[in-house]
């Protein structure tokens, strides 16, 4: 599979960024790229100015390093966006031994991390987020652990919206850790499901309130996420953007975790359902091609049971019809 190639073009405050077949103007907000919909000349001629500073946007030239300084530290606090850290203490506990945070670096933006991903080592695949964030968390030995979380990924330029780095870090960062640990014999993440519910009161004209009703509607919800994620289709993807991202990369969708996120944001999103998608290393290009080709999503067979159960409540559903790819 080829790799997106990008030139991006710094003058007078503006970003240009060339993306294939197109190009994107993207100004600046103070030091930060913000993108703009607004098109430019594409054409191979086309010359930026003569005090412009040109660099090339291309995975295969990216740097991936642990993340250390101090000044680009306090920089993953402000741009964490699955999980919020809640202070340095908060940061601390997650740089612990057991803990790792990698990211993708341009020279021409050597401070400035494009993309992190948060990874805990941890015994066995996790069913809740909390343990992992808790700051009273015991501190592992990664030299025991067996399984490698990425717990979360976030994407820090919006400038460079749009250029898939995420992918090529995750396989890095997997490649990587399985040569310095190969005590690891599970790469897999927690997953939020960002759409779960918005899609449910849209496809079942219901969406249940508070914790004693979500509670009641357990088997109702783990079967229709399981349809959500496996069934429902747009323009060749899967409806949810977590899982469009982590299914394109060759991730198996292993298993639904009930009530993984209990907190306010995790219940309005998702009724607190979190998902774990597996990175089999050997697996990650037949299974890349069984979703990109044949419209097929790899999954364990709890999660295709589950997602075959929620037929009946799909077809009584007086809702919008079945989305196909």
């Amino acid at each position: 599979m080829g790799v997106p190639y990008t030139r991006a073009v710094r003058f007078a405050g503006i970003v240009v960024a060339g993306l294939l077949g197109g190009c994107s103007i993207i100004f600046n907000s103070g030091d930060l790229p913000v993108i703009a919909d607004a098109a430019v000349d594409a054409s191979p001629d086309a010359r930026p100015p003569a005090d412009a500073t040109v660099f090339d946007v291309n995975p295969n030239g990216l740097t991936l390093a642990t993340v250390t300084p101090a000044a680009i530290l306090e920089k993953l606090i402000e741009y964490e966006a699955v999980h919020q850290i809640q202070g340095f203490p908060d940061l601390k506990r997650r740089l612990e031994r057991d803990r790792r945070c990698f990211a993708f670096f341009h020279p021409a933006l050597k401070d400035e991390p494009l993309i992190f991903v948060e990874v805990a080592f941890v015994n066995d695949l996790p069913a809740d987020v909390a343990p992992i964030l808790a700051l009273e968390s015991a501190v592992g030995d990664p030299r025991r652990a067996r399984c490698a979380v990425f717990y979360s990924i976030t994407s820090c330029q919006p400038g460079l919206r749009g250029i898939s780095f995420g992918n090529f870090l995750i396989k890095q960062v997997a490649q990587d850790l399985h040569a310095e640990l190969p005590n690891l014999k599970i790469f897999a993440t927690l997953s939020p499901i960002p759409g779960l519910r918005a899609w449910t009161a849209k496809r079942t004209g219901t969406s249940p309130q508070g914790p004693a009703v979500i509670e009641a509607s357990r088997e109702k919800l783990e079967s229709l996420a399981a349809w959500y994620l496996t069934r429902e289709w747009s323009s060749g993807h899967v409806l949810d953007p977590v899982a469009r991202f982590h299914l394109g990369n060759g991730a198996r969708l292993e298993r639904l975790n009930w009530m993984a996120d209990a907190s306010d944001r995790g219940l309005a999103q998702s009724f607190g359902l979190m998902v774990n998608y597996v990175y089999d290393l050997g697996d990650v290009e037949r299974n890349h091609e069984e979703y990109v080709k044949r419209h097929r999503v790899v999954c364990s067979g709890a999660v295709e049971k589950r997602a075959e159960a929620a037929a009946a409540w799909i077809e009584s559903a007086s809702a919008v019809p079945t989305s196909n790819p």
